[in-house]
């Protein structure tokens, strides 16, 4: 029979390999919008910025940051993806920075359902309203935070339009093919948005219990092999 000691070290190696595949599976499901490169605006595709956002973005090797007092905005093109908005959501990691006074500010994804020849085969953009109240400090001496947005029909989205330069709206129905993304400052508003952007990403939302699943498995392993 196995020692106590030696019986809590397997439970633990078991426990701590469910979790790492668990993260590891989430983690390979990833889709990366944006990433500190330092080749922002001259990178392929081109990032682009608009209105108040022309010449008030600042790109270093690692993000990109935004001072403006008025609406504008910012956006990339990106490789097509599918993901279903009831099991994602986003993760962005930013800081707001000295000059800062604005509450919130707005992610805009398109989603482009076929080839704009006809009436839901456009292209349709939802708004995301990021309340920077609810941001996470990341606790590792950077200043960044970390904030989850969620992508459900019935949740946030602010509103939905037609994207812009498209012939035909889309289906109107919350079915990602993404092919863009923006930032944007609030429509209208004039309180100084200032922030510092490092990722933004889609990342799938845990499954709820899992790690609650997976401690109980561990609990009971260490009093079989207690025992």
């Amino acid at each position: 029979m196995l020692s106590r000691a030696t019986g809590c070290k397997l439970a633990l190696a078991a426990f701590t390999s469910v979790c790492l595949i668990g993260f590891g599976q989430a983690r390979a499901a990833n889709v990366t919008l944006f990433q500190g490169d330092g080749n922002f605006f001259g990178g392929a595709p081109g990032g682009f910025a608009f209105d108040a956002f022309t010449g008030n973005v600042t790109e270093s090797p690692t993000s990109l940051t935004v001072d403006v007092s008025a609406f504008g905005g910012l956006g990339r093109d990106v490789t097509p993806v599918d993901f279903d908005a009831d099991t994602h959501q986003l993760r962005i990691v930013y800081r707001t920075l000295a000059n800062n006074a604005a509450n919130d500010y707005r992610i805009i994804l398109r989603d482009n359902d076929g080839d704009d020849s006809a009436p839901g085969q456009g292209s349709e953009d939802y708004q995301f309203f990021v309340d920077m109240s609810f941001a996470s400090p990341l606790n590792d001496g950077s200043g960044f935070s970390e904030q989850f947005v969620p992508l459900t029909e019935s949740g946030n989205p602010v509103f939905r339009q037609q994207a812009f330069g498209f012939s035909n709206d889309g289906d109107t129905v919350l079915n990602f093919g993404l092919d863009q993304w923006q930032l944007q400052s609030a429509f209208g508003g004039t309180d100084r948005l200032n922030i510092e952007m490092q990722l933004i990403e889609i990342v799938p939302i845990p499954e709820p219990g899992a790690l609650g699943l997976a401690a109980v498995g561990l609990a009971a392993l260490l009093m079989r092999r207690g025992s």
